[in-house]
């Protein structure tokens, strides 16, 4: 399902949208092994490596943190595995959140966004504010993980949609 479309309603997704749900060692390694496509941003001193199952999510993501990735080891690992119907996203073996739709590039982009910042700024002293854009069709839609809704009008106002060009900076894992 498209997150909006111009006959469907606008649907606000966010970090809540997901469920949690508990993920045993088993399922967390059988799923990580189909996430090969590893792409590491920077947020200060800290790195943050996410892999993802779809090589095409992947190239979008480092697209969108084309101005903070690293060329080091992840100081975590969030993974990121579309499966048919439903999307995982986790750092360990335990909770993981899951989306139970299927899920464009887009937004396994953004909920991977969502869980590496939610496990960034809850476990450092870095302050921040989360806002991204998606693109569904012909619409932009501004989505935050926020509570300043401010920040919302802004981003949507600057945005511009481009396909990711870029794909030389996705590290592409062996299983």
């Amino acid at each position: 399902m498209a997150l909006a479309s111009p006959s469907s309603p606008l649907r606000i997704a966010t970090f809540e949208s997901l469920e949690t749900v508990p993920l045993s060692a088993e399922d967390s390694a059988a799923y990580a092994r189909v996430a090969l496509h590893e792409v590491v941003i920077a947020l200060g001193i800290a790195t943050i490596a996410v892999r993802f199952s779809p090589a095409s999510a992947a190239a979008a993501f480092a697209e969108r943190f084309g101005d903070m990735l690293a060329d080091r080891t992840g100081d975590i690992i969030v993974y990121v595995v579309a499966l048919d119907r439903e999307a995982y996203f986790w750092l360990s073996p335990g909770d993981a959140r899951r989306w139970s739709e299927p899920a464009s590039d887009e937004l396994l982009v953004f909920f991977a966004d969502n869980v590496a910042m939610y496990h960034h700024f809850s476990t450092s002293n870095d302050l921040g504010l989360h806002a991204a854009v998606v693109a569904s069709a012909s619409r932009v839609i501004a989505l935050t993980g926020a509570t300043a809704k401010a920040a919302v009008r802004p981003c949507s106002r600057r945005a511009t949609w481009r396909r990711p060009q870029r794909t030389g900076n996705i590290t592409v894992l062996s299983n």
